[in-house]
């Protein structure tokens, strides 16, 4: 599969997966204490970067590693400037 292909897809699709090496990999669900330490990491990176031409993302946000790779971290902090190439849906590392 081509990461055109799983792109495709993954818009469509009703749950999100994540993509490695031409294979895409559906995620599991998360738990009530991961998502308590997701926010706090959110909170804190949120407030470190306030002043800074930054944006920070929970997990919602599929990250392009490399060409091969298109993830969910759980948290995504992006400086400004990188952010003119975006989608809607997406950011690049």
């Amino acid at each position: 599969m081509t990461p055109e292909e799983y792109l495709d897809i993954e818009r469509n699709a009703g749950f999100r997966s994540e993509y490695y090496a031409g294979e895409m990999f559906a995620m599991a669900g998360a738990t009530e204490s991961h998502n308590l330490v997701v926010v706090n990491v959110v909170s804190e990176l949120r407030q470190l970067l306030r002043h800074k031409p930054s944006r920070v993302y929970p997990s919602d946000m599929r990250v392009c590693v490399s060409a091969i790779a298109y993830t969910y971290p759980d948290a995504v902090a992006l400086s400004v400037v990188n952010l003119g190439s975006l989608t809607r849906d997406e950011t690049r590392s």
